[in-house]
């Protein structure tokens, strides 16, 4: 019953722990109930290294660090959004607060699409802080 009411794993914990005095118990009780923490699962903690996402940040830091007007586009202006190594052209209908990729609150833009040879035209949102883009130029 012991064993079960102090979560001990097996009967040699009981030998172990029974060498710690009462003062002392009560001591380790009372720092455990005393220290604060945050609950973090795994699968939502940031990449610690120099990993994949130093990678990415590399391979765009030329076209960032040359962009010429990062200044939020007004509504019914036309942009182009860098996509891999091709860049598609479309027009910012509307915008809204929401969650970025990183899943932080962020400004949201939607840009409908033109349509190419290859795609039809379609509409998507995006934090156009965390993707390459450009005005286009006026005809």
């Amino acid at each position: 019953m012991i064993q079960l009411l102090c979560r001990w794993k097996c009967p040699e914990s009981v030998q172990k722990y029974a060498q710690v005095g009462a003062n002392e118990n009560v001591d380790w009780i009372a720092r455990a109930h005393a220290v604060r923490f945050d609950a973090v699962r795994t699968n939502n903690m940031v990449a610690l290294d120099n990993s994949e996402a130093y990678a990415q940040l590399d391979s765009n830091a030329f076209v960032r660090a040359h962009a010429v007007d990062r200044t939020v586009p007004s509504l019914s202006s036309r942009i182009r959004v860098q996509w891999g190594d091709e860049w598609f052209a479309g027009v910012v209908t509307s915008r809204r607060q929401g969650l970025n990729s990183a899943a932080a609150p962020a400004t949201l833009h939607r840009v409908l699409y033109d349509a190419t040879a290859h795609h039809r035209a379609t509409a998507c949102w995006h934090d156009l802080a965390e993707v390459n883009w450009r005005r286009e130029a006026a005809p």
